[in-house]
C-alpha cells in the first residue's frame, strides 16, 4: 500500500529502530490480512535504522488498535526470535500494552455481526 497517495487514511502508529544492516525489514512486516505499511523515517539514530508504521484508519479506531498490536507484536516476535537485531520500539509502545489478542478481537467481532457486541 503507498501511504503517500492515499494521506488522508493512514495514521502513523508507531517508528520503531533496527540495526542498520537489516536487509529484511519490509519482508519481515508483509502481512496481507492487514492494513498497513512501513517507510523508511527522516530521522534515525546513528548506526541504525528507523522505519514509521502506518495504518489505514478508515476502519475504525478498534481495527487500527488490532493492526497497531499485531505488526508490533509481530516485530517483537521476530527480534526475540533473531530475526531483527537492534530492534525497539522509539514510538508507539503503548500499543503492545493493549488486550489486543487475536481471539478477543474474533469474539468482539463476532458479537458485533450478531448485535452482541460488547467493549471489553
Amino acid at each position: 500500500m503507498n501511504a503517500t497517495q492515499e494521506e488522508g487514511q493512514w495514521r502513523r502508529v508507531a517508528t520503531v529502530e533496527v540495526a542498520a544492516d537489516t536487509a529484511n525489514f519490509e519482508q519481515l512486516t508483509v502481512d496481507g490480512t492487514l492494513r498497513f505499511c512501513s517507510r523508511t523515517s527522516a530521522v534515525a539514530s546513528h548506526g541504525c535504522l528507523w522505519y514509521e508504521i502506518l495504518v489505514n484508519a478508515t476502519e475504525g479506531r478498534r481495527r487500527t488498535a488490532r493492526t497497531a498490536w499485531a505488526i508490533l507484536s509481530s516485530l517483537r516476535n521476530a527480534s526475540d526470535a533473531g530475526l531483527l537485531r537492534g530492534f525497539r520500539v522509539v514510538h508507539g509502545q503503548h500499543w503492545l500494552a493493549l488486550d489486543c489478542d487475536a481471539n478477543a478481537f474474533a469474539d468482539h467481532d463476532r458479537d458485533k455481526q450478531s448485535g452482541h457486541a460488547s467493549i471489553r
